[in-house]
């Protein structure tokens, strides 16, 4: 669309550029919106080093104004069966952000040697959960999460 604002996607690896209220609030707004009960703990493990290597933080926007976000990690430890997508989260993105936001998560997996990632699904039915998250690539269920109360 003519006069339209371009949309980007920047890998965040600064935590001057991760401390961006715009960014920082999009993150813990995420991470909020995704059921992490202390936003800012998310917040700030990630601040901790943004630019490691395991650590993928991809942000989308529109102009200047973030709208997307996507964590993935690599696995850093032998119990880590594959890299993971830690938090994927828009608001107000068009649909062609979150897919320029999922290529460049897919792409950074796939430059380190893995085609697929986990993601663990707390708060839909996985049908939902699937089907939301299908611009991030095939979808399948692998396994179950079991939960132990005590």
């Amino acid at each position: 669309m003519a006069g339209s604002p371009p949309l980007g996607v920047t890998r965040v690896r600064t935590r001057e550029t991760l401390s961006r209220p715009d960014i920082a609030q999009l993150i813990m707004r995420g991470a909020r919106e995704c059921g992490f009960p202390v936003p800012s703990a998310i917040f700030a493990e990630l601040v901790k080093s943004p630019g490691d290597a395991c650590t993928g933080i991809f942000v989308g926007s529109v102009g200047d104004e973030p709208r997307a976000a996507v964590i993935g990690f690599l696995p850093s430890s032998a119990f880590q069966l594959a890299a993971g997508v830690g938090l994927a989260y828009s608001e107000r993105a068009p649909r062609q952000l979150v897919a320029l936001v999922a290529a460049k998560l897919r792409d950074w997996f796939k430059e380190n040697g893995h085609g697929h990632a986990l993601a663990a699904n707390m708060l839909h039915s996985d049908l939902a959960y699937m089907k939301c998250l299908e611009i991030f690539g095939r979808p399948s269920r692998a396994g179950s999460l079991i939960r132990f109360d005590w």
